[in-house]
């Protein structure tokens, strides 16, 4: 009798801590702080930067904010959960410098994320500030003291003035080169004794680059 009481008293304390399969799962739990849960495993998102001269602000997800100043290695402050997605970005642009993200979005797959490529590169020169206007300026000009002869199918030592393409494909103007153009030494040499002022007005038109603007 004694035998079988101990027995059945074994299989209520194996039931009492098994799952509903008879299998004993112990609980998760913080092997310091018995009864509190281990917290997820969880890994970071980063990456390499390159090309960079200033200072560039990256945003994982749209936060976790992270700024660069140089180029190298980066890695997110927050880690995320296995399965977790993530999205990195350019929050704020370097000045003078576009970044692009490469490589930027992806789901966590069991280890850390370190293949984010950021590569910046210089913004072009803004174009010149310009003071003298073909379109306002020049064109009107022409009109009115030289077409008359430097127009039509056959204008006067070939140098057609009636259009942008026309002065352009005429060879008289080299952007930038005042000196240089054919179209300044005609007019410096008296050519139809033109005004010191429209001259100049030629002149900066051509260095500032002989813009169809």
């Amino acid at each position: 009798m004694r035998h079988r009481f101990l027995n059945a008293l074994a299989l209520l304390i194996i039931a009492a801590v098994s799952g509903c399969d008879g299998i004993y799962n112990p609980p998760l739990a913080d092997s310091q702080n018995p009864g509190t849960p281990i917290p997820p495993v969880t890994y970071t998102v980063g990456g390499t930067v390159s090309g960079l001269t200033g200072t560039v602000a990256l945003l994982n997800n749209g936060g976790d904010g992270l700024s660069v100043s140089a180029d190298g290695g980066f890695t997110f402050a927050t880690p995320l959960a296995d399965g977790a997605g993530y999205a990195v970005t350019v929050g704020t642009q370097p000045a003078g410098q576009t970044c692009e993200v490469a490589s930027g979005t992806g789901t966590i797959a069991g280890a850390d994320v370190t293949d984010v490529a950021v590569t910046c590169t210089d913004d072009p020169p803004p174009p010149p500030v310009t003071t003298v206007s073909y379109a306002s300026d020049v064109q009107p000009y022409f009109n009115a003291e030289c077409t008359a002869c430097h127009s039509g199918a056959n204008p006067t030592k070939n140098v057609d003035l009636a259009s942008y393409a026309g002065v352009m494909g005429s060879s008289v103007v080299v952007p930038g080169n005042a000196d240089a153009s054919l179209l300044v030494q005609m007019l410096e040499d008296g050519h139809r004794n033109q005004i010191q002022a429209d001259i100049d007005m030629i002149r900066t038109w051509i260095t500032e680059g002989a813009q169809d603007n």
